[in-house]
């Protein structure tokens, strides 16, 4: 289901009424229908309607246990390592990270769903995972900036990152990583704009 963002623009001293700003809720087609129809009904027909929407958001973020997820990516990439956030650093503990400030959920039409949030005090660096309603992770997506060690004063511990934002997709060989390419490539263009697109193939379960 596509995030929401409806804006009507009326007289300034009908805002109240008038515009409507939903973002990150997942609304049904009836839903939107309401809104969009907010001007003419009234606020109560809105308010139901938003109600409803938060409802079902906070019943799905209720399905879901961060911390069933955060155990799932650490056993996903096991010891793999990589300079994404930090140099070197494990894979794992780098998308943790970069899922600290979470996002609303966001249910997708098979069912799955998609977690994602920022790095705290660094929200460029952001991060999604796509997991079951389990909490299984099925592939994920790491916005970074390639931080690294310099190479010409490794012996000093300085990091170097990129001024451009990457996108590093983690995905499996199995029926549907299209699917789950599409859908991380997707939610990376909502956040920011990514100079290059690297595409890692996870070691079997």
């Amino acid at each position: 289901m596509q995030l929401v963002r409806v804006i009507s623009h009326r007289r300034p001293h009908h805002r109240f009424h008038y515009q409507i700003l939903f973002d990150s809720i997942r609304v049904s087609p009836i839903g939107m229908f309401a809104m969009v129809r907010c001007g003419k009904i009234g606020v109560f027909l809105c308010g139901v309607v938003l109600v409803g929407s938060l409802t079902t958001a906070s019943a799905d973020a209720a399905r879901i246990s961060t911390p069933v997820v955060y155990q799932s990516i650490r056993s996903e990439f096991g010891n793999s390592h990589g300079s994404y956030l930090v140099p070197n650093g494990l894979v794992s503990e780098q998308i943790i990270m970069a899922l600290g400030i979470p996002q609303p959920l966001i249910k997708l039409a098979d069912g799955d769903y998609l977690l994602s949030g920022c790095r705290p005090h660094s929200c460029d660096e952001k991060a999604a995972v796509i997991v079951t309603s389990r909490g299984q992770v099925l592939a994920a997506g790491l916005i970074n900036f390639r931080c690294h060690l310099n190479s010409s004063k490794p012996y000093i511990g300085t990091t170097v990152c990129d001024r451009n934002a990457h996108l590093t997709l983690f995905l499996r060989k199995k029926v549907g990583r299209s699917a789950l390419d599409l859908e991380l490539r997707n939610w990376a263009s909502r956040q920011t704009h990514v100079q290059t697109v690297e595409s890692l193939t996870l070691p079997p379960i």
